[in-house]
């Protein structure tokens, strides 16, 4: 199973370690995975320290038109809070859009990272990095989606 990627040009330069989390994380699933899809608590089992305040898990069974968090690390709580502009649906927030990146790793079976710059409704950037991956609990069917996201406030390029 390989890391697939989605993104826009950035217009950002993104700091050291908001790229480390994402390569950490996505090295802590291919430990767990093992050729196979990993369980969460397999996943758990690694030492990410305060990285796992970045994390959240979804349960596919009880996400009905929206994902069911099963577990959201500390820090994403902020991100249900910065919405995003555009379009005719201004209740999009960033860690919807880290969402949105469940239905790609379920179809492709492998872990995706997704990166974008973003404008809030305030009218500010959002630098954005993202990547999910598939979790299983017999390590065949998927059964849950994990991610993580990191990022933060930028200036947009007018």
């Amino acid at each position: 199973m390989s890391i697939t990627e989605s993104s826009r040009e950035p217009t950002f330069v993104a700091q050291q370690g908001d790229r480390r989390l994402i390569k950490r994380f996505g090295d802590a699933w291919t430990s767990a995975a093992k050729g196979r899809f990993p369980k969460w608590s397999e996943l758990r089992e690694i030492d990410l320290g305060r990285d796992w305040n970045w994390v959240f898990m979804v349960d596919l069974s009880q996400s009905n038109g929206y994902p069911h968090f099963d577990f959201l690390g500390s820090q994403l709580a902020h991100y249900a809070d910065l919405y995003l502009i555009g379009g005719d649906d201004w209740s999009v927030s960033v860690l919807d859009r880290a969402a949105d990146g469940i239905k790609q790793a379920v179809a492709n079976k492998a872990p995706c990272t997704f990166q974008d710059t973003l404008t809030l409704r305030d009218g500010g950037g959002f630098v954005f990095r993202s990547l999910t991956a598939p979790l299983s609990d017999d390590s065949v069917t998927i059964t849950h989606v994990v991610g993580c996201v990191s990022g933060g406030r930028t200036e947009l390029s007018p």
